[in-house]
């Protein structure tokens, strides 16, 4: 179902001149009305609306598993492809990652929802800052141009999130409410996805500079004489125990990584 982030995320693309007119969706997605999205798209510009599924219970246009590599006619033939929460649910994701990504044509987009957080029993997985920023990255001939963290509160909370090699750090976010992971990227360059897998960044860095590895989170340091030396003295496990209960302490999020989005003006925050 496209729901109200995924509303607010393809209007404000739609804004900044993505262009919809050949559009494919991952299932036959409906609106929160129960109707299905083709009406919607087709109001963004869309003059073709296509659906993949690896059934046709629900009249998809095209039938394909995505656990499979899929038919090469499909290669880079749609200006926009829409994940509304599918890839989730596909076992073999790298098949379905680099699959979905060359469905893409040169200059068109690809954009996509997921639960990121608080979603342990909705799907096989829940993704990543870190598993988008590296599948939607040069390596893959995507420019990444919007990347956002959304709380499913009763008010939403956006926020844009940057790529975890660009912090230089992990990039973590603990709360205590559904979360998804929302993205737009731009195909820049017509590249062999096949054999392509990325590394996670922060070990990247590590193997190349033998560096200890670190989180955006500031470790916690007694200034206190007495609670120095006492620290110093703690066990490890109890430390680390300590520091994530005071990061939970401090909010969902650094400000100075995740910056709050003003969703008035949602579309200014894509590239």
């Amino acid at each position: 179902m496209i729901d109200e982030t995924e509303q607010r995320l393809i209007e404000a693309c739609a804004r900044r001149g993505v262009d919809f007119s050949r559009t494919l969706m991952f299932g036959r997605q409906e609106l929160a009305d129960g109707t299905y999205s083709e009406p919607f798209f087709r109001r963004l510009g869309a003059t073709s609306v296509d659906s993949l599924d690896a059934s046709d219970f629900e009249g998809a246009t095209l039938i394909a598993d995505l656990n499979q590599p899929l038919p090469q006619a499909l290669r880079r033939r749609f200006s926009v492809v829409f994940d509304g929460g599918t890839l989730e649910h596909v076992f073999d994701i790298s098949t379905a990652l680099r699959s979905s990504l060359d469905l893409v044509e040169l200059g068109g987009h690809y954009i996509a929802s997921s639960p990121t957080n608080n979603w342990p029993g909705h799907a096989f997985y829940q993704f990543s800052p870190e598993l988008v920023f590296r599948t939607l990255s040069p390596e893959t001939g995507y420019q990444m141009r919007a990347a956002f963290i959304v709380e499913l509160r009763k008010s939403q909370r956006w926020y844009a999130i940057p790529d975890p090699r660009a912090v230089g750090a992990r990039v973590h976010w603990m709360n205590r409410f559904r979360t998804q992971l929302v993205v737009v990227a731009r195909r820049v360059e017509l590249l062999d996805l096949s054999q392509f897998v990325p590394q996670q960044s922060d070990y990247v860095r590590r193997w190349r500079a033998h560096e200890v590895p670190r989180d955006v989170a500031p470790k916690y340091a007694p200034k206190n004489p007495v609670k120095k030396v006492l620290w110093s003295v703690t066990p490890g496990p109890l430390q680390r125990a300590y520091e994530a209960a005071k990061a939970r302490r401090k909010g969902t999020f650094d400000p100075a990584i995740f910056k709050a989005v003003d969703l008035a003006a949602l579309a200014d925050y894509i590239v």
